[in-house]
């Protein structure tokens, strides 16, 4: 439903699109993904430009330090995104499908403030590590 709006971003900008679904198809039989974890973070990590409607892509084009936009979907699907943009008080990139535009983030200011989160996620990530490993010791 987004392709012909990031289809107009990408002509408009000179970029090259690249379509990721992240839902599993079944094809013959057999569950197929549009690509692999690995593949998905080096496609990230080469883009020039992120328009994306998902929760991860917001976070991965943040860690990757991406110019991007996010498309609201609905209050529910987009309730993450937004909490996160707000905390890094990046809300313009948050969008409309209609009102696609090429915000420009300024990781540089961003820094201390990503980095606290990320260690704050890393800590939460390790308590429960250590619980489960614990937990299954006993």
């Amino acid at each position: 439903f987004i392709r012909p709006i990031t289809k107009g971003v990408a002509d408009k900008f000179g970029f090259k699109l690249m379509e990721i679904i992240s839902r599993r198809e079944v094809i013959d039989f057999k569950v197929k993904q549009s690509c692999t974890p690995e593949e998905l973070l080096k496609h990230i990590k080469k883009a020039s430009y992120i328009i994306t409607t998902s929760f991860h892509g917001t976070v991965l084009s943040i860690l990757f330090g991406k110019q991007f936009n996010t498309i609201r979907i609905d209050p529910v699907t987009d309730s993450r995104a937004v909490e996160l943009l707000a905390k890094l008080n990046i809300e313009e990139c948050m969008v409309d499908l209609n009102n696609i535009v090429s915000s420009r983030i300024d990781y540089d200011c961003l820094q201390l403030e990503l980095e606290k989160y990320v260690s704050e996620s890393r800590n939460i990530l390790n308590t429960y590590i250590n619980d489960i490993n614990y937990n299954s010791s006993i």
